[in-house]
């Protein structure tokens, strides 16, 4: 949660977030609104938190992140401006309004981006400084990342990329989810899990073929896909734990390095990051999982969390915190 106050210490508004780092779900001002968004977390919408069905006010954005304000019939706002004082808009950033609304400029946490030109307002800081990430270490792979130009936003891509931090651009694929219940000895799941969710639809996690004692978790037993065997609601394409939910919940995010290890029922080595699409990563998973066996044990060996591990590694992800 964000609240803001004004000089006086005066309370103005509140703002929740979901579990991505720009998504902003519920504003509370004088009246209470939600946000629903695009693919980029861009909000296209306000509705009325006491009526949900009644919207307030919609947002359409050209590539680059220009937004006109709409009416909730479509039609153009007709000073342009948002009714509810919202500046929250492109990828879920906050627009600064400068200079009498003559000047418009986002700021993503390291340097400032400009919707007119769709370009930076400064360089890259990974561009200019050997690797500021991993100190005394030059390494080129991490220098002009996204490309020579040091003011370009988002590989000049900004339908498929965004840039959160300023730093590098980074396609999230939609659609998988990876979920994890940590293990609580004095809750009431007492094994914890984690497992992976696509397009909502299908999900996958590794189980034990049978329930198991403190002797078998330690020695490791056979193990399966979604404990189809024990009859509480697993199938070959769904987790037993579909759709509930998770005290942690990721979005997966392609990995720049590595190779995609696996594409339908054959295994490959396509490079990761520009050659991998969100759409290779779902063929992927579902093949990994369809081919994975072996053993399960905790705390070594084989388990809900090594296949979740593996799962990435083998199809160019990493989660999105």
């Amino acid at each position: 949660m964000l609240s803001e106050y004004d000089s006086s210490y005066l309370f103005k508004n509140s703002y929740f977030y979901g579990n991505y780092i720009d998504e902003v779900l519920l504003g509370i001002k004088a009246g209470s609104v939600y946000y629903f968004h695009d693919h980029l977390y861009s909000p296209v919408a306000l509705v009325d938190f006491y009526s949900p069905f009644n919207v307030l006010e919609r947002y359409q954005y050209d590539a680059y992140g220009n937004c006109t304000v709409l009416e909730p019939n479509f039609a153009a706002d007709p000073d342009g401006k948002s009714d509810y004082a919202n500046n929250y808009l492109f990828t879920g950033r906050r627009l600064d309004i400068l200079d009498n609304s003559s000047l418009k400029i986002q700021y993503n946490r390291n340097r400032y981006y400009d919707n007119q030109t769709g370009r930076w307002l400064s360089h890259d800081p990974l561009g200019i400084t050997p690797n500021p990430q991993k100190q005394n270490a030059f390494r080129i792979t991490e220098q002009y990342r996204d490309s020579t130009s040091l003011y370009e936003y988002a590989r000049s891509n900004p339908v498929k990329f965004l840039d959160s931090f300023g730093y590098k651009a980074g396609e999230i694929c939609h659609g998988i989810v990876f979920k994890r219940k940590p293990i609580s000895l004095k809750g009431s799941d007492k094994y914890g899990h984690w497992w992976v969710e696509i397009d909502s639809k299908e999900s996958y996690g590794w189980w034990p073929e049978y329930r198991v004692g403190l002797w078998e978790t330690l020695i490791g037993v056979p193990g399966e896909l979604n404990a189809v065997s024990w009859n509480i609601g697993g199938t070959p394409t769904k987790d037993p734990e579909h759709g509930r939910p998770a005290p942690k919940v990721y979005k997966g995010k392609i990995r720049k390095s590595g190779v995609l290890s696996y594409d339908g029922k054959k295994i490959v080595n396509k490079p990761c990051g520009k050659c991998v699409s969100c759409e290779d990563i779902k063929v992927c998973i579902k093949s990994f999982a369809q081919n994975y066996s072996g053993q399960w044990s905790w705390p070594f060996g084989q388990n809900c969390q090594s296949f979740q591990k593996s799962m990435m590694k083998a199809c160019c992800l990493r989660i999105k915190k």
